[in-house]
């Protein structure tokens, strides 16, 4: 039986179009967990690496970005396995995919 670290090695593997997701690996940043990039400000969306991506702000709730997205808690949490392991736990600063462009 597949352990849990395991699993979700192999969801990020397949998000990320095969990439390693060991950062002992080199992986890139954007690549780990609770990724939190310095030149997009919080609550704003941006592009990069071929994903439209939203920087999380104070005061978000997961459900309210799925709304406005277009999208739900359920597709954002498959989108982002390292980063939103509980739905109801999100980091202000966290940047997360919210769809493949």
């Amino acid at each position: 039986m597949a352990t849990f670290e395991a699993l979700n090695d192999e969801a990020l593997e397949a998000v990320n179009g095969g990439a390693s997701v060991n950062a002992a690996d080199n992986t890139p940043a954007w690549q780990r967990p609770h990724w939190q990039p310095e030149n997009y400000a919080m609550g704003t969306t941006f592009e990069a690496y071929g994903y439209l991506w939203y920087r999380i702000k104070p005061g978000d709730i997961l459900g309210r970005i799925a709304r406005t997205y277009g999208t739900t808690c359920a597709q954002l949490q498959a989108l982002n396995p390292a980063t939103i392991k509980d739905v109801n736990k999100i980091l202000y600063g966290d940047a997360i995919i919210i769809r493949k462009l």
